[in-house]
């Protein structure tokens, strides 16, 4: 139980940390994160023009 407990520590200490994302990573996240909230925002919008 205690070399199952050493491994696991080790292993984990050498990952980068999950907090920060690479230039790269970020700029795919934000692509994403434009094309699924920016429609829903533009639907709210027109929805909420409509209904004056």
């Amino acid at each position: 139980m205690g070399t199952l407990d050493r491994d696991a520590t080790e292993s984990t200490s050498t990952l980068p940390d999950p907090d920060t994302l690479s230039e790269a990573e970020e700029t795919k996240l934000m692509r994403k994160i434009d094309l699924h909230v920016l429609p829903m925002l533009f639907l709210i919008y027109v929805a909420a023009f409509l209904d004056r």
